[in-house]
């Protein structure tokens, strides 16, 4: 649990956002309806449950969050160890 079917839609997606919303914003907004239709599609067959989805989603959210607060805390850690100009 979960089965991560929409955890990897929703990875996939996440990935194709932040690559495209800069250049092609537009564009970038329909990567989202991969997980939507996987949801849809997980729902449907009925081997899943709306707790599959959800844990999906959760995991997806914690892993983005800590992923953010390495890259703060490394960002922290070089502007540290830079001498100071004088």
């Amino acid at each position: 649990m979960p089965s991560m079917h929409v955890g990897w839609s929703l990875w996939c997606a996440y990935a194709v956002w932040c690559a495209l919303r800069a250049t092609r914003p537009r564009l970038a907004w329909l990567a989202w309806s991969f997980p939507l239709g996987m949801t849809a599609v997980v729902l449907t067959t009925g081997n899943h449950y709306v707790l599959d989805v959800a844990g999906s989603v959760l995991l997806l959210a914690a892993a983005i969050g800590v992923a953010s607060l390495w890259n703060r805390l490394a960002a922290r850690r070089q502007a540290s160890a830079r001498p100071a100009d004088t």
